[in-house]
């Protein structure tokens, strides 16, 4: 089942929207994005927890 998340939806403000077949292949896509357009942004548990909750599943 698809995956998808909406950055804003952790980051307000910011309009980014991800699609994968898998929840791994998302993650590349989260990480990828965090580090290119989030740099200044600490990873922290309670931020990794928002994007695990952020997350849904796609029809």
């Amino acid at each position: 089942m698809p995956y998808a998340i909406r950055c804003g939806d952790v980051m307000p403000g910011c309009a980014a929207e991800f699609h994968a077949d898998e929840e791994s292949d998302l993650l590349d896509h989260i990480v990828r994005h965090a580090t290119e357009a989030h740099a200044d942004v600490e990873l922290t548990p309670a931020t990794r927890s928002a994007v695990q909750e952020a997350i849904r599943r796609v029809a």
